[in-house]
């Protein structure tokens, strides 16, 4: 038999009036009195009183002694006073509808527990009639909302199974009772295993107990509701909150655009911007190991260890990436609430406005001087909502959005990737992210959409704001890839340098991995380096001999070094060592344990098998000199694979550059946008230009040449200590033309290569940026109209498109439609900002001659300037253009130099040390026993290959 199927009716209905403030105060008032859970609740008692008034209104519609109204309205009654909503002498229906909503919650079953003393509040009677402590009668009910009958009311008590109404105790302190003999164990074993987590003293004083749920729970509630109000006031500023009106005069031709179509619609560019965010971020928190900055959430680390309590690296992985995709949502709704706060404050006419507004002005004719208010005289044929979003243009909404995506996958593919051996793929993906958000920007003001100074301010105001959601997570490396490893080796303590650390009188079972506790949250460090008998390292000792009996040679000895080797590590238990060894011979220190294999293991359940020593390993990206040569064997040095494998891929990268500079440049149209003939800024002469592109071009390739040649040269031959004490900028490189090339002047090669690859790649990063807006705004040059011979009478005030132009001569008429942002102000602020910081990196030394740097300097920014300002009085762009122009060559020049040749540590510190020490830390990193995080170790510049 088939079972019926159950009719669900309507329960509640929602408010009409959402905001009304009489309303939520009483609502608020009733929640409060009689503790309810959310207003649905209220609108639920709602509902059942107004389905009772209109049957009683119905009831008294008809006659007295009708046979209906008898029944139905009699069968009303009897259930109203069953219930006890209505007494027994006001048994009628007029007596109905003055039926209140507190009538009806002073009959729920939470209520009378608490009138009948049951409970200590309303919350408490919520909570005991949830954990089943409350029976009616016979019956257990856990439903707050149960109304109670008057005969049920007396019977009203704690359950017999309850541990209140006399039953057995809890489940908790049946459990606790059970346990009570193991706890002291458990949290025995928990303090030690703690206390094997801390990796130095200033740890000490960190909350070593977990949160507990309260916190959890606590800290969640806090965190959604900081989230939920950014989103609220956004909201609300948006639907509620109308612009300001703003006055207009007739004749502003800004604003007197038609109403073009969106290129890029919002609800295509929301969604793919914040699920690209987020995939970037799920990504590059798979590949970095590194959760440091988790130790700000211990709320956040403790519920992702209950919920992923059987794998360590998912909980540190959720946690990581929720802790990131959180503080992305506050930026974002941060960004949305301060354009929307912008937008209705400024009440800025978008250039459509005169379209939408269709103004009906007094007499007929438009008066010039006169300021027309758009509420009296504007008759707009679109809806109110529509036309309130055209006077909401300053800052773009699109532009703030867009850069506010693509500057977070810049940054946190910069921050949490930054050391991955992938960075060629990565520089792509960081390049591509910038392209999208930029050309979204641009296509706000080709849609005339938005003036170019809105998307200016909201591309400022996306960038602000994503770099303050960025800097809170750490520039730490990735534990992938050949360099990730070594520093991920050199944090753990494994491998060649862990033994070094464990001495030469450490026993395998102490210094063995096995024993080494980690912590991926960070609460302690990312990797805690493994804890010896004696783990301060001596100087002049050569700890990875395989007998640690037998003295070896001392290396040069260092100032600077023997005084950081004599301080305490951070990792170390043992006192530090205040006498260091001195600058003359090595001592050999003797093996107080000659069979280490029989010093007793503290912990018998776990017997590590000895570590076998290995051979130190030739440093690949070692400088040539002596702790390596270039020529290791009487033939030539074969070049390694990756090694080619990079440098074509470098090469395929300048080449598909290229390649879209000049497919964009030839093959796309510039926007055809409208213009008036009577407008003054388009109406200058045509002349020719002082400077042309070609001559900007050459001059840029001889001096970035002539520069990056000379400094090299110079580093090379005037400051040789300062080159072999660097870590070289170019390993790979440096392999590959190491075999062709003497010894002597391989590392120049490659350092010039390098040079000149960097401005290759910034001088075409700049133009694709350039010609992509030129080709996006397509904003008409100061000379347009002479190009464009007007074929028709001009009519002060009409909009013209360029299909009324009959121009002579169609490449300068189509390049009359180029002017923002200005190419030759690009290409020469790029060049020169590039090799002024290139200066400033490359030769950071000391010589007589000094000054002569920062004059060199000095005349390269002076001739791009010039180069830029001979573009206005040319009368071949707009000041905007070259000033937009200029700002994109000096971002690309300045960016790429500061960060690939950054400046190089002093020297007299360096001249000296060992090679482990130089190529893998810096002085700073070597002085406090490397304890700092992101990047301390790459202390001379960009490896050329990815």
């Amino acid at each position: 038999m088939s079972r019926v199927p159950r009719i669900y009716s309507k329960t509640y209905s929602t408010p009409r009036r959402p905001f009304e403030k009489e309303r939520l105060d009483a609502e608020l008032k009733l929640i409060g009195m009689y503790g309810l859970k959310n207003k649905r609740e209220v609108w639920r008692v709602k509902y059942t009183l107004a389905k009772i008034r209109k049957a009683a209104r119905e009831l008294l519609t008809l006659e007295e002694k009708d046979p209906r109204r008898l029944f139905e309205g009699n069968a009303l009654l009897r259930r109203l006073v069953r219930i006890g909503v209505l007494q027994e002498d006001k048994m009628k229906l007029d007596y109905v509808l003055g039926l209140k909503i507190e009538d009806f919650l002073e009959r729920r079953l939470q209520t009378q527990v608490l009138k009948l003393g049951l409970a200590k509040s309303i919350h408490h009677a919520r909570v005991l009639i949830r954990q089943r402590h409350i029976r009616v009668r016979r019956q257990m009910v856990n439903v707050p909302s149960f109304m109670v009958r008057l005969d049920s009311q007396k019977h009203i008590d704690f359950s017999l199974k309850s541990p209140l109404g006399g039953g057995r105790p809890g489940r908790v302190k049946r459990k606790n009772a059970r346990e009570g003999t193991k706890e002291l164990l458990v949290l025995e074993k928990s303090f030690i295993r703690v206390i094997l987590k801390i990796r130095s003293a200033d740890e000490m004083s960190l909350d070593l107990t977990a949160p507990s749920s309260g916190r959890i729970a606590f800290s969640a509630c806090l965190h959604g509701l900081v989230l939920f109000g950014l989103c609220t006031a956004m909201s609300l500023m948006h639907v509620l909150v109308p612009p300001f009106s703003r006055l207009f005069f007739c004749d502003d031709q800004s604003i007197r655009y038609p109403v073009g179509r969106c290129s890029v619609p919002y609800y295509i560019c929301a969604p793919v911007g914040v699920l690209t965010a987020w995939l970037t971020i799920a990504v590059a928190e798979w590949r970095c190991r590194d959760r440091r900055h988790l130790r700000s959430a211990p709320a956040l680390v403790a519920f992702a260890r209950r919920l992923f309590a059987t794998s360590e690296f998912a909980a540190s992985y959720f946690a990581a990436v929720l802790y990131a995709v959180y503080y992305f949502c506050v930026g974002l709704a941060g960004c949305d609430f301060l354009m929307g706060m912008a937008k209705n404050a400024f009440g800025r006419h978008r250039p459509f406005f005169y379209t939408v507004c269709r103004p009906e002005l007094p007499g007929g004719f438009c008066n010039a001087s006169v300021a027309y208010d758009a509420a009296v005289v504007c008759r707009p044929a679109v809806s109110a909502r529509e036309f309130q979003d055209a006077q909401r243009s300053f800052p773009s909404g699109h532009a703030s959005f867009s850069l506010y995506c693509a500057t977070i996958v810049l940054l946190y593919l910069q921050r949490r990737a930054g050391r991955c051996r992938s960075a060629l793929l990565r520089r792509t993906f960081q390049f591509l992210a910038a392209v999208a958000g930029l050309y979204v920007a641009y296509s706000r003001v080709s849609d005339y959409k938005h003036h170019w100074s809105d998307v200016l301010a909201g591309g400022l105001l996306g960038d602000g704001m994503a770099w303050l959601a960025a800097s809170v997570v750490p520039r730490e490396g990735c534990g992938l890839g050949v360099e990730g490893k070594q520093d991920e080796a050199r944090e753990t303590g494994s491998g060649d340098e862990g033994k070094e650390d464990a001495g030469p009188g450490a026993s395998p079972e102490i210094s063995s991995s096995s024993e080494a506790e980690t912590d991926t949250f960070g609460t302690s460090g990312l990797h805690v380096r493994k804890f010896h008998s004696n783990s301060q390292p001596r100087p002049g000792v050569n700890t990875t001999n395989s007998n640690p009996n037998s003295p070896a040679p001392a290396p040069k000895p260092n100032p600077v070094l023997q005084q950081s080797s004599s301080l305490p590590s951070p990792d170390s238990t043992a006192k530090p060592n205040l006498n260091p060894v001195p600058k003359s011979d090595p001592v050999p220190i003797p093996n107080p344990n000659p069979n280490p294999a029989r010093i007793p293991n503290p912990n018998p359940a776990k017997v590590p098998k000895p570590i076998p020593a290995r051979k130190p390993k030739p440093d690949p990206v070692a400088s040539p000199g002596p702790r390596q040569n270039l020529r290791a064997h009487p033939g030539r040095m074969e070049p390694r694979a990756s090694a080619i494998l990079a440098g074509v891929g470098h090469l395929l990268v300048l080449l598909m550059l290229g390649a879209a500079c000049l497919i964009v440049h030839f093959a796309v149209k510039p926007f055809q946008r409208g213009f008036y003939c009577d407008d003054e800024s388009i109406g200058y002469p045509l002349k020719e230009g002082t400077v042309p592109f070609s001559t900007c071009i050459g001059v840029g390739v001889v001096l970035g040449l002539f520069v990056v040649v000379t400094v090299e040269c110079l580093r090379h031959w005037h400051a040789p200590e300062r080159v072999k004490s660097d870590r070289p900028a170019h390993p790979t490189l440096l392999s590959v033309v190491g075999r062709i090339l003497p010894e002597k002047f391989a590392p120049l090669f490659a350092a010039i290569t390098a040079g000149l690859y960097q401005l290759a790649f910034a001088c075409l990063a700049n133009e694709i940026f350039t010609v992509v807006g030129k080709m996006g705004f397509g904003r008409q040059r100061p000379h347009f109209l002479a190009a464009c011979q007007l074929n028709t009478t001009c009519v002060r005030g009409k909009l013209y498109t360029p299909d009324f132009c009959r121009p002579p001569d169609s490449g300068k008429f189509t390049n009359a439609m180029k002017s923002f942002p200005s190419g030759h102000s690009s290409f020469s602020m790029a060049v020169c900002v590039y090799l002024a910081v290139y200066m400033q990196a490359r030769l950071a030394f000391r010589h007589p001659l000094h000054s002569l740097k920062n004059l060199a300097q000095v005349a390269l920014v002076l001739v791009g300037s010039s180069v830029a300002m001979s573009r206005v009085s040319d009368y071949k762009h707009h000041w905007s253009d070259i000033l937009a122009g200029s700002l994109i060559g000096t971002v690309c020049g300045a960016l790429l130099a500061a960060k690939f040749f950054s400046p190089l540590a002093p020297a007299r510190a360096l001249a000296d040390a060992p090679a482990a020490v130089v190529y893998s830390e810096s002085p700073s990193r070597a002085a406090d026993g490397g304890n700092r995080g992101g990047g301390g170790g790459r202390s001379g510049g960009h490896d050329f290959v990815a």
